[in-house]
């Protein structure tokens, strides 16, 4: 499966201000979701929870629509549903059934709802949770996986007014400026993205060891990027300012090596390496092995004449294999 978006769906119950009402629709972030890509592709499925009368209540939508089920699984007798009153000045307010702690309870569980079994194939996983940090974990040992790029709600649970202002520094360290609206009681944040500033954090790549891992100095390191991307948006407003750390490169990096190399981009049982060798120059990918490949960093030097008019670059002197100091390949 192409694309896998890992959620649960409710069936919402719409009154209008004028008194009308929809009866039970098929809602929910993450079936909006799911439909908004089976737009452009059938190669979408939806993974997670669900109540045992799903069906009554969405049936007919779900076949029309030609929905892969094959993701729905069952881990409760009732589905979540929901009642949504609209008023007249655009408010509104919902009531949830059978309460919040059901809905969350059949949001997609990794473990429960298998979601390992979509991810080998899969483009892009959509996820919709708002705090819960065991669930990331989930993901991003997935992510690490698989090379599947993620894509993640912030939910309305998380932009409550106490968070907002968390959630507004984040934006505008990405460029994002208020656009000008005649409707006073809402802001719009807009960014130009035709030419994204990216500012590369691997500064860590260049701190000795034990410093580079001393909370301390990453810290620093972490204030003075903010800094720095701070000054960026200051210095050209309303530009997007994308902020990619090392990490971020190297997964990439590692899963280009490893399609070159013809093997796996993750350890494998038994261990089987290519026919290559992988040998980093310089500061990247210190201290990273790829995977089922022999990694060997190249050392080099500057030796220059002696009277400094040019240099060549040369073998690093004395870096013999058991000496001190020696990089054996790893593999």
């Amino acid at each position: 499966m192409k694309y896998v978006v890992a959620g649960n769906a409710a069936a919402d119950c719409i009154t209008f201000a004028d008194g009308t009402s929809t009866g039970f629709l098929p809602g929910g972030a993450s079936l909006f979701a799911l439909t908004g890509i089976q737009l452009w592709t059938d190669e979408v499925i939806l993974c997670g929870g669900f109540g045992e009368d799903y069906m009554d209540h969405m049936g007919e939508w779900l076949l029309r629509n030609r929905i892969n089920r094959s993701g729905f699984h069952v881990r409760d007798p009732k589905n979540p549903l929901n009642y949504m009153y609209y008023r007249d000045e655009g408010s509104w307010d919902t009531k949830t059934v059978y309460g919040n702690e059901h809905y969350d309870m059949l949001s997609c569980d990794p473990e429960k709802d298998r979601l390992r079994d979509f991810l080998p194939d899969a483009a892009g996983l959509c996820v919709f949770r708002g705090e819960d940090p065991d669930f990331y974990r989930q993901i991003f040992a997935l992510k690490a996986e698989f090379p599947f790029k993620l894509c993640w709600e912030i939910k309305g649970n998380f932009a409550v007014p106490e968070k907002m202002s968390a959630v507004r520094e984040i934006l505008d360290l990405q460029g994002f400026v208020p656009a000008p609206l005649t409707d006073r009681g809402h802001e719009l944040l807009t960014v130009d993205m035709r030419r994204p500033i990216v500012l590369t954090r691997n500064i860590e790549t260049s701190i000795k060891a034990p410093l580079n891992a001393n909370p301390r100095v990453l810290g620093a390191v972490s204030l003075a990027h903010r800094r720095l991307q701070k000054a960026l948006t200051e210095m050209y407003p309303g530009c997007l300012v994308l902020s990619m750390s090392a990490g971020v490169v190297y997964q990439r990096l590692l899963r280009r090596i490893a399609a070159c190399n013809g093997v796996p981009p993750r350890p494998v049982e038994p261990r089987t390496l290519g026919e290559c060798i992988c040998v980093p120059f310089g500061k990247i990918l210190r201290g990273v092995a790829v995977p089922n490949t022999v990694t060997k960093t190249l050392h080099t030097d500057k030796v220059y004449q002696p009277d400094l008019s040019s240099y060549a670059v040369e073998a690093y002197q004395l870096l013999l294999p058991g000496r001190p100091g020696a990089d054996h390949p790893r593999l």
